[in-house]
């Protein structure tokens, strides 16, 4: 390989991380702070992706990395595993208002449909 294709194979290899980091940017804008904290956490594990081209400061995704679950996602979480386990009592075949009486009567959870 001479040094002109070596050049033009570098430049290559540039241009299409600066794509792949201008896309990022794009999907992880429209997605607020937390959206741009997921998206570095999971391109992270895969790529080896730094935090500075989406524009967030790494004691912020740091902070955000370490800090625990809200209460209202705690109880979501709760809540889905309730919802698994009516759908599961009823054998896979119950819908959402009969899995919405299973939780009234097995869980003592109120819940709407929706």
């Amino acid at each position: 390989m001479t040094e002109l294709e070596a050049e033009v194979s570098r430049l290559r290899k540039e241009l299409a991380e600066a794509r792949l980091e201008k896309e990022i940017l794009k999907m992880g804008l429209c997605k607020g702070a937390a959206g741009r904290y997921a998206m570095i956490d999971e391109l992270r594990k895969e790529q080896g992706f730094s935090v500075d081209p989406m524009g967030v400061s790494k004691s912020s995704y740091y902070a955000w990395k370490n800090r625990k679950p809200s209460a209202r996602k705690q109880k979501d979480e709760r809540l889905k595993v309730a919802i698994r386990a009516a759908h599961e009592r009823g054998r896979g075949i119950y819908g959402p208002e009969k899995i919405q009486d299973e939780l009234a009567d097995v869980e003592k959870v109120e819940v709407g449909i929706n």
